[in-house]
């Protein structure tokens, strides 16, 4: 509680101090104090606290240093020097006639002007107070940087189109152009590079003021049909530019060969034993499935209740899941991925996050995408533990992310003679290559479709063959790449291990 009194008084030892005591309740009576001062220190005590102008921006080779002063100690000041120096330059000193009294502020203009008339410059500028018996030499000076901008300097800023994407194609370049300088700027040329190709050049008539930005999509579409990394530089070409070092920017965007499909009409899940709800996304892109991933979004108490298959455009079917999560509810952003690291079986509802199906994914491997892929909801509640009206729920929305398989395309140096690789069974590979050309040692690589390397092995050229059998057996179901070659020449080819 607050306590019986309280009390604040000057300090007689120098009228300055605020000492506080109050009496409080805590454990106990308890007195606490504590001390201020808001008077000045010193008698005297001058300080410059602010350069006020010049400003950054378009100055001049006369430009006038206004400073502001403030009288810190209890006596008043007067007939005291001002000083401002320009970098390491020469120091400019000049008296203050007037009076400034204890605790006020007073501006000043210096006579004698200052050049900051190179372009592109930064400026210190530093000024000084120098006042006979000051007490406190710590805030006599202050500094501040000012820029002669430039007249003509424009730049790029942002790449804002393409993003990473899915599938990109024939996509626009949009970037953000910024006028750095004091001049209005029209009629200037603006580039783009994608992958150190020969660059677009394009013209813009419209005006850019000083200070302002403005959005700009190139007419002439960039090329990112193929998948991988591609490097964009875009640039701005005016011919005046002062500053270059701000002309360019540039960006890394990924094309991935994946096509995502979405169905978010909702439909009614159960309630009813046996009850089946049958959910299609039909993808029009043909591709050569490589990965597949499912995210689901259902409503439903007792998610134990749900049998979850997809059914793929061919008939292969895959369990992603049956009777798990117990007496739980719902699937809320559920990712069913063969890559993650958590299976569904052990998980518990409601389930968010990333999950293994209890089926494998793979499955859908080396099939085409194109068609209608259904996912398909069986309630199998059991009616005598169970009331069908407390039970049942909606599908939300569902998607799949179909990837393509990676190119299987034969590099454009290939080896001299022709790879062969025969299954003998059991996932057991025989590859080989007749090459009586070249005796040099060729490296043998194997990948999986997310390019992790598998196996890496230097074979020799015996008797004009090159030969190695390949134990795939401890390698996961699924499509597999086999290159053989060196530096300059390989092949590759596709294998699949049941």
């Amino acid at each position: 509680r607050y306590g019986d009194y309280s009390k604040i008084d000057i300090d007689p030892a120098n009228d300055k101090k605020f000492w506080f005591v109050n009496e409080v309740m805590s454990s106990g009576v308890k007195n606490i104090a504590g001390v201020f001062q808001i008077a000045s220190y010193f008698n005297n005590d001058l300080a410059v606290i602010s350069i006020d102008s010049p400003t950054t921006g378009v100055l001049s080779n006369n430009e006038y240093i206004t400073i502001t002063i403030q009288n810190l100690g209890e006596a008043d000041a007067s007939g005291f020097d001002i000083s401002y120096q320009i970098d390491n330059g020469s120091v400019i000193s000049e008296t203050y006639t007037g009076t400034i009294v204890s605790g006020a502020t007073e501006q000043y203009e210096f006579t004698t002007p200052a050049d900051l008339s190179t372009e592109g410059q930064v400026y210190t500028i530093t000024s000084t107070s120098v006042l006979s018996g000051d007490e406190d030499p710590t805030n006599d000076s202050t500094s501040l940087e000012v820029t002669h901008i430039y007249a003509n300097d424009i730049g790029i800023t942002a790449i804002t189109s393409p993003t990473d994407g899915e599938a990109l194609a024939n996509e626009p370049i949009a970037v953000t152009i910024e006028n750095f300088g004091t001049a209005t700027q029209s009629n200037f040329q603006v580039s783009y590079s994608i992958n150190g190709a020969p660059a677009v050049i394009e013209n813009i008539a419209e005006s850019l003021d000083a200070g302002e930005t403005m959005s700009y999509s190139f007419s002439t579409l960039g090329n990112f049909s193929m998948d991988g990394l591609y490097t964009i530089v875009a640039k701005t070409q005016l011919e005046t530019d002062s500053d270059p070092s701000n002309d360019s920017f540039e960006v890394d965007i990924i094309n991935s060969s994946c096509y995502t499909g979405v169905n978010d009409t909702q439909l009614a899940v159960g309630p009813y034993a046996g009850d089946v709800t049958n959910s299609v996304i039909t993808m029009d892109e043909n591709v050569v499935v490589g990965d597949l991933i499912v995210t689901l979004n259902i409503e439903h108490t007792w998610a134990n209740d749900l049998d979850v298959k997809l059914i793929g455009p061919d008939g292969t079917e895959v369990i992603l899941f049956e009777d798990v999560g117990g007496g739980g509810d719902n699937f809320t952003n559920t990712l069913l991925a063969d890559a993650a690291t958590s299976s569904i079986s052990s998980g518990s509802a409601p389930f968010t996050g990333s999950f293994t199906p209890q089926g494998s994914l793979s499955d859908f491997n080396g099939l085409l995408s194109q068609g209608d892929w259904t996912l398909s909801i069986t309630d199998d509640y059991d009616s005598s533990t169970d009331t069908a009206t407390d039970y049942g729920g909606t599908l939300l929305n569902w998607s799949i992310k179909i990837c393509a398989e990676a190119s299987l395309s034969i590099s454009e140096n290939e080896l001299d003679g022709e790879l062969k690789i025969f299954n003998k069974g059991n996932n057991q590979f025989e590859v080989s290559l007749a090459n009586t050309t070249s005796f040099e040692d060729l490296d043998l690589n194997v990948y999986n479709m997310v390019g992790q390397t598998l196996l890496w092995k230097t074979l020799k050229n015996t008797s004009g063959f090159y030969s190695y059998t390949l134990d795939m057996s401890y390698a996961s179901k699924g499509i597999y790449l086999v290159r053989l070659g060196d530096q300059k020449n390989s092949t590759i080819r596709r294998i699949v291990v049941e």
